[in-house]
């Protein structure tokens, strides 16, 4: 199985019914190094817990490009991410609860 994840971003053509989901489409993607276990997504980023991968960072402000713009290796697996402000609140097995200021998204920095 690869474990590289592929991001998919969709976007509903008919409004964001759910139940028009017959009317959707892929209109952009980015790969990641590990396995995107969870994603939280803002009106410009999505901050991905990648596993392996750590924290990714990306640019989905252009919806059909979206681009790595930083990442920080939490030194465990990933598991899940919650943004709040300017920090992302990352599940990473082992290692507990990681806080990571986001403030400036191509340098993240471990605070807590």
């Amino acid at each position: 199985m690869n474990r590289n994840l592929t991001i998919i971003i969709l976007l509903l053509l008919a409004g964001l019914c759910a139940a028009d989901s017959l009317n959707v489409r892929l209109v952009g993607h980015i790969d990641t190094p590990g396995s995107a276990e969870g994603v939280y997504v803002t009106s410009s980023f999505a901050y991905v817990a990648d596993e392996v991968g750590g924290l990714r960072i990306i640019d989905v402000s252009t919806p059909s490009s979206p681009t790595e713009v930083g990442y920080f290796d939490t030194g465990d697996w990933a598991h899940g991410v919650y943004v709040s402000g300017s920090y992302a609140y990352v599940a990473d097995g082992s290692n507990g609860l990681r806080i990571i200021d986001i403030s400036t998204p191509a340098s993240p920095s471990e605070i807590g």
